[in-house]
């Protein structure tokens, strides 16, 4: 990969009842999703990536709805206890899907809506 199509790339860590899981992710512009619960972005993750937190832990999720270019659903969500990407907390809800996101990357995020929606900045 280039350096232009690397800085894409981020590291995520998600913490949520003492456990954690460090995660791929990618910054995808075109994700404008927010919880309607919560006002947060949502981040989507996929069930294999995400399995080290959803298997430990009963998880209290909220259905939220999704809008795209071409349809409208449901996808699972949970408000984590943290979310760090590249070492800054972050505020924002983690979306399930069902569905493998690519091989490259296990989470799908928008860093500007995330960023943009910050209130307490915190480094790890």
């Amino acid at each position: 990969k280039s350096a232009e199509q690397m800085k894409n790339y981020h590291e995520v860590i998600i913490y949520h009842n003492n456990t954690s899981v460090s995660l791929i992710g990618f910054n995808d512009t075109g994700n404008s999703l927010v919880s309607e619960n919560y006002g947060l972005p949502i981040i989507i993750g996929d069930e294999e990536s995400l399995k080290p937190i959803i298997a430990h832990n009963k998880i209290n999720y909220t259905n939220s709805v999704c809008y795209t270019v071409l349809d409208c659903g449901i996808i699972k969500t949970f408000q984590p206890d943290s979310i760090f990407i590249d070492g800054k907390k972050c505020s924002a809800i983690v979306g399930v899907s069902r569905s493998l996101l690519h091989a490259d990357f296990d989470i799908l995020f928008n860093l500007d809506n995330i960023m943009n929606n910050e209130m307490e900045i915190s480094y790890v």
